[in-house]
């Protein structure tokens, strides 16, 4: 007997039979794998949905803010005058509407950024989060609307147009907007909150 041979021949026989083992180990590991991928993926949406949520929110404490600077006034003034709008002494609520207009303009980025998530969500939280985020940006909507709608307003209308527009306590839940944001918030927390703290 070429014990040398048999020796080579159970050395090759070892390496295939370690090859399987790891291949099957391999094998029946993947689904595990593949799980854990899968949420790492659904923990990294969570946190870019809530995080895009915040900065929203925050974007609506700086457009809502009741503090209108004259560089503000005057910039909105020059804006009409540029589009060829003929501003009346006597009626600044044009004025003040352009320069809440230009506010949500600048603040345009970060809506895009939440509205770019929600095909994101809907895949991977289901529809309430969408909505949820859908809503979010419902608040804005109508805050461009009622911006548009100050100038011409009059009387409980215009009264009603500036609780909307103006907040100085983006804390204070006896005001539509902030309740309704916060409420989209307990419903992104309810869903999303479980995939950040797992990690």
């Amino acid at each position: 007997v070429d014990w040398s041979l048999v020796a080579d021949l159970l050395g090759a026989l070892a390496g295939v039979i370690a090859a399987v083992v790891a291949g099957w180990a391999l094998f029946k590991s993947y689904p595990d794998w593949l799980k854990r991928q899968n949420y790492q993926r659904k923990s990294e949406r969570a946190e870019q949905i809530l995080a895009s949520f915040y900065e929203c929110r925050r974007s609506v404490a700086r457009v809502r803010s009741p503090l209108i600077t004259g560089v503000e006034l005057a910039a909105a003034e020059q804006k009409l005058k540029d589009d060829g709008v003929q501003i009346d002494e006597g009626f600044p609520s044009i004025v003040t509407a352009q320069a809440l207009m230009t506010r949500m303009y600048e603040e345009r980025a970060q809506w895009q950024k939440l509205n770019d998530l929600i095909p994101f969500a809907a895949v991977n939280f289901g529809e309430q989060v969408e909505t949820a985020l859908q809503e979010t940006l419902r608040v804005r909507g109508e805050f461009v609307a009622a911006a548009q709608s100050f100038p011409d307003a009059e009387g409980d209308f215009l009264e009603g147009l500036r609780r909307k527009l103006f907040d100085s306590d983006p804390k204070d839940l006896e005001d539509e907007s902030n309740q309704r944001l916060k409420t989209q918030e307990d419903v992104l927390l309810e869903h999303l909150r479980k995939y950040i703290e797992a990690e």
